[in-house]
This record gives structure tokens, C-alpha cells and sequence, in this order.
């Protein structure tokens, strides 16, 4: 006859344990520690990080900074070179436009026939040209145009015995030496009067005023 077999747990649910020689309740919160000492690791490797960048941004921003000073200094001194070497260009080219008249009036006072005075010669300013205009402002650069032809007239003012003496000056101003000076062809009509403030043999003097145009004169090659 066989006996039966008793099996009697006598522990309550409380009183159990783990088979682990680390119990639950002391592991949980190690876990829990080193995981609040990791986050704030990695939190602070985060914010030294960020601090690097941050010290290289303000870096590399006031280096741009000052890159765009030295930039803007740099164009503003290559628009004012371009500037001056315009104006250096416009000096040379004006050069063209000198008047050499000098021989030309030593030359008029050897050859004025006998009996003609010359009282004044005039030279008028040109009258103005039309100035370029800058496309931006608006408003008439500082040099003008240097293609164009400056035209100009030379008025010869004098007094004279005789009306006829005047053929022989205007046969004098057709030399070639005083081309200068004056184109012989665009003599203008001869202004006469009395000159009441000298007299010859007992006659009053005629005064005269006489007009040509001066070779044309263009500021460049």
C-alpha cells in the first residue's frame, strides 16, 4: 500500500525572495541613479559643445565683419582710383584742345599795314556744350564730353585812316601764319564808325570791328 505525497508551502506571497543575489529593490534605484548621472553627462558634454560652436560662430562672424570693412575699403578705393585715373584721362585728352596763338599775335604786330591800329583783340567764350548726364543720379558728371568739336570766334577791333586800309589787313590775316589764329573764309561783315577821339590830317578816324571763326578745336585725339 503506497503512502501519498504531501507538498505544504507554508511562505506567504510576502515573504518570498528572489533567487538573485541582487534584490529588485536595491538594483531599481542604482539604475535609477546611474541614469540621472548619465543624462546629465551627456547634458553637459551637450552644453560644452554647444558653447564650443557658439564661441566659433561669434568668431567666424566678426571675422566676416570685418572682412566686409576691409571689402568695402577696398572698393571704395579702387572707385576712386577709377575716378582719378578718368580725371587724369580727361586732363590728357584736353591737351589736344590747346590753342598755340602766341606766334600767331607776335606775328600780327609786324604785319599790320600802315595806317591800321589794332585796339582789341577778343576771343568769346564757346558757348556750353551739352554735358553728359549720369545715368544714376541724374545730374552732370564733373567732366564733359571730349568728342566734340568746340567752335569759337576771334573779334578784331581797331580803327584806321581809311575804310580801304581794312582789304589790306584781311589780305595780312590769310597768311598762313596766322591759321592759328583764324580761318580767312568766315569773315564776317565789318562793323564801321567814326572814332571821335582821333584824328588824322585834320579827319576823324574810322573805327572798326571785324569777326572770323577760329579753327575748330576738339578735346582728344
Amino acid at each position: 500500500m503506497k503512502c501519498a505525497s504531501y507538498n505544504f508551502d507554508l511562505l506567504k506571497a510576502t515573504e518570498r525572495r528572489s533567487s538573485s543575489p541582487i534584490r529588485l529593490r536595491i538594483l531599481m534605484p542604482i539604475v535609477a541613479i546611474l541614469a540621472c548621472i548619465g543624462m546629465v553627462a551627456w547634458w553637459g558634454v551637450l552644453f560644452a559643445q554647444t558653447m564650443m560652436i557658439e564661441g566659433d560662430a561669434k568668431e567666424v562672424e566678426a571675422s566676416l565683419d570685418a572682412k566686409k570693412k576691409d571689402h568695402s575699403d577696398v572698393l571704395a578705393v579702387q572707385a576712386k582710383l577709377r575716378e582719378q585715373n578718368l580725371e587724369a584721362n580727361q586732363l590728357a585728352l584736353y591737351t589736344y584742345g590747346v590753342r598755340h596763338v602766341g606766334s600767331a599775335f607776335a606775328a600780327l604786330a609786324a604785319e599790320i599795314p600802315q595806317g591800321v591800329q589794332i585796339t582789341q583783340i577778343k576771343i568769346p567764350p564757346p558757348p556750353e556744350q551739352d554735358l553728359i548726364i549720369d545715368p544714376k543720379t541724374r545730374k552732370p558728371t564733373l567732366w564733359g564730353p571730349t568728342n566734340n568739336t568746340e567752335r569759337q570766334v576771334v573779334v578784331l577791333s581797331g580803327r584806321t585812316v581809311h575804310e580801304t586800309r581794312i582789304t589790306s589787313l584781311g589780305n595780312v590775316l590769310s597768311e598762313p601764319a596766322f591759321s592759328c589764329l583764324l580761318v580767312p573764309s568766315t569773315q564776317k561783315d565789318i562793323d564801321f564808325g567814326t572814332d571821335e577821339s582821333a584824328e588824322y590830317d585834320g579827319r576823324k578816324l574810322v573805327k572798326f570791328t571785324q569777326q572770323y571763326d577760329m579753327p575748330g578745336r576738339r578735346f582728344g585725339k
